[in-house]
């Protein structure tokens, strides 16, 4: 659908009114407040701006239009999210191609057979004289009653024929049965059913509809039968993005802020039994990109709770990376004696409660793995485990916990914990393997010297030869959001810049932003008004567009709802732009500090001087910079005596 639709959607509905019916709001001067939906909270933090038509939340970061929010709040598409609003707001969109229009056609017709298909399997299971055989199984599983009704479990008759004479006599056509992938074409033509002697799980999508099925053989089935076969690839499933149980789990993922992903589905249905109601399946595969993705809508955190067996294991591995680049943080539940969950659960509902509750942290997890069977003071083995071990920290952001980690992986190795440092940033950068070293006078005067080379290169001691090779995430991102906020919402600020700021001092992602602020405002010679520079700043950066709402919300939070004194403004923004470039020095400073202390210890006499020198003027620096801190106090105390009660207009 065209991006105009969209727009023609925001503008007709009022997103306080829409929001309005999820969260409970309050007015708070031109916004509203509220508690977010969207993670556990006691005091407001989620916030509407009706005028932008945007929400955002401090506690959680999330925030975007409408559209996105009943994307997050209902597990939609987009697509979807935007004809439940055109609906709403009686809009028509406009009319599919021809090619929408026949996949749209194709899509309800197999809807329908796979409706009915759901019906005819539960009803030969619940009363058919066939059925008793899977009605016995199912018991002996646990399943109660109420358990198979409620997930509408089915059972597939032996006979050839069953469901495809069913749909027959209900005016369905062959091609639509096979087109929902309920049978195949026979040698001498005709149809027979893809399902025979089977328990039958219906797969839902995340709405609920069922758009295929997991086949159970029975006991007694010939050798020769797959245990379970799953519905062919089609127009209404793709096993790649169902996860089993979603539907029925999302509200309690929701709740509970995690969900907790098992293999198979009969370990959902018996967790759910037993009021483990956050749990879902991948049906068995890897975890896949796009079932990671449909996760991170409900919840910020998963975890992995498949069979602790080998092959197992390495599917839990696989699904740890993709999930740790989609930015969700993610535990390892190890299930005791090699058991499945529902064997688990149908031995004791509360040790179930506890390996949910004892799940292991990511990296905990992967030193268990990457020991298995290995002698960590073997070369070979040893190559190994830091290779596996690095592979997986290289995903973790986190800069404190990666820290933690190659100290203990360089106690566990007895390698030189420095060494597998830089030979982590080296992996990092290039992409490649991690290749563990041996030690000695060569490799640590290498390492000296790429630490050296990261620092700022000898010059007058301005701060334009401060540079930093890494920064800590959190503390950086958030007094780069901080500066950049109030940069957005008086744009005139910039006149304010210090000499001595450096455009690096900010996180990289972030850069852009500031770069594209500088040159608009610019360009109008200071004369542009706030709205002109924020809308072209977001057209000239889209990608940053919801960031950048989110950071006017955050200004506005501040100073956007009360009258405020000029200098008091000024300082704030003065104190920001000290606080950012402290922060950025200091990090070289602690650097440098390392890189003195290794050449120190290998008899470097030159670059010990060099070292010096470098850190002696970020002290000067740091030292200038409080001083310059001290002595903007005192003028703006002054100016604060000489202009009274000024006040300065801006715009929300």
């Amino acid at each position: 659908m065209a991006s105009n639709d969209a727009q023609r959607v925001k503008d007709a509905l009022d997103i306080a009114e829409v929001v309005g019916e999820y969260v409970q709001l309050k007015r708070a001067g031109a916004n509203f407040k509220g508690l977010c939906p969207f993670h556990s909270e006691k005091s407001a933090s989620f916030n509407v701006h009706p005028e932008r038509q945007i929400w955002h939340c401090f506690g959680c970061s999330e925030g975007g239009d409408v559209i996105s929010f009943v994307q997050k709040i209902e597990g939609m598409e987009f697509v979807d999210a935007l004809k439940l609003l055109a609906t709403r707001a009686g809009i028509e969109l406009k009319p599919p191609t021809p090619a929408q229009q026949r996949e749209r056609t194709e899509r309800a017709r197999a809807a329908e057979v796979m409706s009915l298909a759901k019906a005819f399997y539960h009803q030969a299971l619940l009363k058919s004289e066939a059925g008793v055989l899977a009605r016995d199984y199912l018991k002996s599983r646990g399943f109660s009653k109420t358990t198979v009704e409620d997930w509408e479990i089915g059972f597939a008759p032996e006979s050839w024929d069953a469901l495809v004479g069913f749909l027959h006599k209900r005016g369905i056509k062959d091609n639509d049965i096979v087109l929902a992938g309920l049978a195949n074409h026979g040698k001498k033509g005709g149809l027979y059913d893809r399902f025979r002697r089977r328990v039958m799980f219906p797969l839902r999508d995340v709405h609920g509809e069922t758009v295929g099925f997991t086949a159970r053989v029975l006991p007694g089935a010939d050798d020769d039968s797959p245990k379970y076969v799953n519905t062919p690839q089609t127009v209404l499933y793709d096993k790649s993005r169902i996860l089993f149980g979603l539907s029925k789990a999302k509200k309690s993922i929701r709740e509970e802020g995690e969900a907790v992903l098992v293999e198979g589905q009969t370990d959902v249905i018996s967790s759910h039994a037993a009021g483990v109601t956050n749990v879902v399946a991948s049906s068995g595969t890897a975890l896949t990109e796009h079932q990671v993705k449909l996760l991170k809508r409900f919840a910020p955190r998963i975890i992995l709770a498949f069979d602790v067996d080998l092959a197992g294991s390495e599917a839990t591995k696989r699904g740890i990376l993709l999930a740790i680049q989609e930015g969700l943080d993610v535990r390892v539940a190890r299930v005791p004696d090699g058991k499945d969950p529902d064997e688990c659960i149908r031995q004791s509902v509360q040790t179930w409660r506890d390996v949910i509750a004892d799940r292991q942290t990511v990296m905990d997890f992967v030193f268990e793995l990457s020991k298995q069977g290995r002698d960590p003071h073997d070369v070979h083995d040893k190559k190994k485990i830091v290779e596996e071990v690095m592979e997986m920290l290289r995903a973790i952001p986190d800069v404190v916990e990666r820290e933690h980690y190659l100290q203990k992986l360089a106690g566990l190795v007895r390698m030189d914990e420095n060494i597998l440092r830089d030979e982590f940033t080296k992996s990092s950068r290039s992409g490649q393997p991690v290749r563990a070293q041996g030690t000695g006078s060569q490799a640590l005067q290498q390492r000296s010297q790429q630490r050296s080379d990261a620092l700022p290169p000898s010059s007058r001691g301005t701060s334009s030869e401060i540079v930093t090779e890494h920064v800590a995430k959190t503390l950086r991102h958030t007094l780069s959001e901080n500066l950049l906020s109030l940069l957005l919402f008086e744009p005139s600020l910039l006149s304010r810049i210090i000499p001595s700021f450096r455009e690096e001092a900010l996180v990289e992602e972030l850069r852009p932003l500031y770069s594209t602020l500088q040159n608009t405002y610019s360009a109008g010679n200071g004369s542009h008004e706030k709205e002109v520079i924020r809308r072209a700043i977001q057209e000239e950066l889209p990608a940053l567009a919801s960031r950048i709402d989110a950071l006017l919300l955050s200004a506005e939070e501040s100073w956007g709802t009360t009258e405020y004194s000029a200098p008091a403004f000024h300082e704030a923004f003065d104190v920001a732009q000290r606080r950012l470039m402290e922060d950025y020095v200091r990090d070289a400073l602690r650097m440098a500090q390392h890189a003195l202390a290794e050449a120190e210890q290998n008899d470097l006499p030159e670059r010990v001087t060099a070292l010096s020198e470098k850190i002696q003027r970020m002290l000067d620096f740091l030292q200038n910079l409080s001083h310059a801190s001290k002595e903007e106090d005192n003028e703006e105390d002054r100016l604060e005596e000489a202009s009274g009660k000024e006040h300065i207009d801006h715009v929300a």
